[in-house]
């Protein structure tokens, strides 16, 4: 048994099992006891993603979650324990998943069914990535759970209705949520990496909006120009340039902006 707080790179080779818990106060000894008894079914899952080794970290300064591969959003390799894990005294198998646009939301449906022959809670998760985009995305990104208690035999049918939002990232390019349209497969599963049913959809969305470079003027095809800056020449001067820019836009203050997940 492990009690913490955070995740530990740990060999569980030789262990049978595992039960972890976080600081549960008082009551903590008392419902251990009870779920290695097996009079409750456990049914936490991780909110951390468990590395199998300390090499698949990054520097600890190293905030750069995209950049870094880090978290189950962008990690790529094979975690000890992924993101929503957790097992349970029972085994359960998940029906077909299917999604559809209405109005201003996605309505999404599967089942999931005990197929184990004890009574134990599951916790269907929902995930989606988009196909092509054209910006880094996370490579799943958690929706909506739900934690059901189905009889051994029984199914329950799971229904969720997403807000358009949900499949919104914020554009730097425009200050602002949008969902940028194209292919996005929702996939449900008994975690982050444990995908049991999958289903691809398309989203209209909002297309990208053009590039706009602030603080600058058109200066014409001309051999050499002049554009107005107002951060690098103050309010209103004009900044004479002696290289030719061949009609091009200037703005010597800032970077054409790029589009990435805030």
């Amino acid at each position: 048994m492990l009690t913490s707080a955070y995740p530990y790179a740990v060999d569980p080779a030789d262990l049978p099992a595992m039960l972890w818990t976080a600081h549960g106060g008082q009551a903590a000894g008392t419902a251990l006891a009870r779920v290695l008894a097996g009079d409750v079914s456990p049914a936490g899952r991780l909110p951390q993603t468990w590395y199998a080794d300390d090499a698949d970290l990054p520097d600890l300064l190293d905030y750069d979650v995209i950049g870094g591969r880090q978290t189950y959003l962008y990690f790529e390799g094979t975690p000890l324990f992924p993101f929503g894990h957790g097992l349970s005294y029972g085994a359960f198998s998940y029906g077909e998943l299917t999604a559809g646009v209405d109005g201003s939301a996605v309505r999404v449906s599967f089942t999931v069914t005990n197929s184990g022959d004890v009574t134990a809670d599951e916790v269907p998760q929902l995930y989606v990535r988009a196909v092509d985009p054209s910006v880094p995305r996370p490579r799943r990104e958690l929706l909506a759970h739900r934690r059901v208690g189905p009889a051994p035999g029984e199914t329950v049918e799971l229904s969720f209705v997403l807000p358009l939002s949900a499949f919104a990232f914020w554009d730097v390019a425009v200050g602002r949520w949008r969902v940028e349209p194209g292919a996005y497969e929702l996939l449900a599963g008994a975690s982050s990496e444990d995908v049991r049913s999958r289903v691809t959809l398309t989203l209209d969305g909002e297309p990208a909006a053009p590039v706009r470079w602030p603080n600058a003027v058109w200066t014409g095809p001309t051999s050499t120009s002049r554009a107005v800056s107002r951060s690098s020449t103050g309010p209103g001067r004009r900044a004479t340039r002696s290289r030719p820019w061949a009609g091009r836009r200037v703005n010597s203050s800032s970077a054409a902006a790029t589009s990435v997940p805030g």
